[in-house]
């Protein structure tokens, strides 16, 4: 369809915050606590930043926008009392003085002090966007306001409240919009998605909006019927599939040198087999990564590509990534290396992280570990 615009939310934030608050143009901090990403993405910090500014009296100007925002992000009896249970006191206080220091240092470059040095975190982007919405309006582009006549947001499960919001506030006054995504692949942190019902109503929609998708086109029944079996809490049905397959495998070996000699015997089989195969070799981490890339390579299997920074080849070949960067991606071959309880405890986020990963598999899905088997793989095979 011609005409349309493409974009990312981290793209299309970063440089509406630069146009907007131009004395905000600052680098992204290192290392954001991810207690202070939950806190500024959470749908009650959005909630507390529109009743702030509903009941304070102020100028529509972008710096009493900058005022509301700070406001919210230090009012810390009530964000101990909005996340009391929901971060432990030790992070709590941790987030504490990272906001503090956020606070002096940005209260520094407004104030236009010498050698003043200040950052933002990503989730401000957000915050500082909506403060502009409710306290100054809608959002400018070059001096014309904002105003599309449909937004289709996809992978919706990895925004927050706030987010959907902001890009809600832009559609023209008949508000036409299409949220997609799959709570199964919810590998957000910070987002807070849940569920679909409770997100539909932080984001004041009705739940009868939502329409499921019931058929997995993707992956064969096997690999769907594991990857489901990954999840505990869910909401929604096994989805209907059209093909069978090969049951998933896992595959132990002592040490990673077994388990490479092991893969670049079959890989090179494959090849000369199916030599317009993609194959998708998933790690927990990129130092894993590295290590099999390298030893892949050194055992002259054809096309191996490091991924770094999502920057995929889409052809034939064997692909070399960590398991957090191919949603919404699929090949014909996965495996999953080092499914062991190191890397995958048992946490709802490792269970929708290895879900996702099983789920990029079209014909077959094998695991291998090199130590103890993640308890999450352990129930199920």
């Amino acid at each position: 369809v011609s005409g349309i615009i493409v974009n990312t939310w981290t793209r299309w934030s970063s440089q509406m915050v630069r146009q907007l608050f131009p004395m905000l143009s600052l680098p992204l901090a290192d290392l954001t606590p991810d207690a202070v990403c939950q806190i500024k993405l959470h749908w009650r910090t959005e909630k507390r930043l529109a009743e702030h500014i509903a009941t304070t009296r102020g100028r529509p100007t972008v710096e009493q926008a900058i005022n509301d925002w700070l406001h919210v992000i230090t009012d810390f009896a009530a964000i101990e009392s909005d996340f009391e249970g929901l971060i432990s006191p030790n992070l709590m206080e941790q987030a504490r003085r990272w906001l503090e220091q956020q606070n002096r240092d940005i209260g520094s470059i407004l104030e236009k002090e010498p050698e003043a040095q200040a950052s933002l975190d990503q989730e401000d982007y957000a915050l500082l966007l909506r403060a502009y919405q409710l306290r100054v309006g809608p959002l400018r582009k070059k001096g014309r306001v904002m105003s599309y006549s449909h937004i289709a947001i996809d992978e919706v499960q990895d925004f927050s409240p706030i987010e959907i919001l902001i890009l809600m506030d832009i559609c023209d006054d008949a508000k036409s919009f299409t949220l997609a995504g799959d709570t199964r692949q919810h590998i957000s942190k910070e987002a807070g998605f849940s569920s679909w019902s409770s997100f539909l109503n932080q984001v004041g929609l009705e739940s009868s909006s939502l329409h499921t998708l019931d058929i997995s086109y993707r992956s064969t029944h096997p690999i769907t019927r594991f990857a489901v079996q990954l999840l505990e809490d869910n909401e929604e049905p096994l989805p209907t599939t059209l093909r069978d397959g090969p049951s998933v495998e896992l595959f132990q070996f002592s040490e990673h040198g077994a388990c490479l000699i092991f893969i670049s015997e079959e890989l090179q089989k494959l090849q000369m087999n199916e030599p317009f195969a993609n194959v998708a070799i998933l790690t927990p981490n990129a130092d894993i990564s590295q290590m099999y890339a390298a030893g892949l390579q050194d055992s002259d299997v054809h096309k191996v590509r490091l991924v770094q920074n999502q920057k995929f080849a889409f052809a034939p070949g064997i692909d070399v990534v960590e398991i957090d960067q191919v949603k919404g991606l699929e090949f014909d071959y996965v495996i999953v290396v080092e499914v062991s309880a190191f890397c995958y405890p048992d946490t709802p986020h490792n269970r929708r992280l290895l879900h996702v990963g099983a789920t990029r598999a079209v014909h077959q899905l094998w695991l291998t570990s090199c130590a103890t088997i993640s308890p999450i793989i352990k129930e199920i095979l």
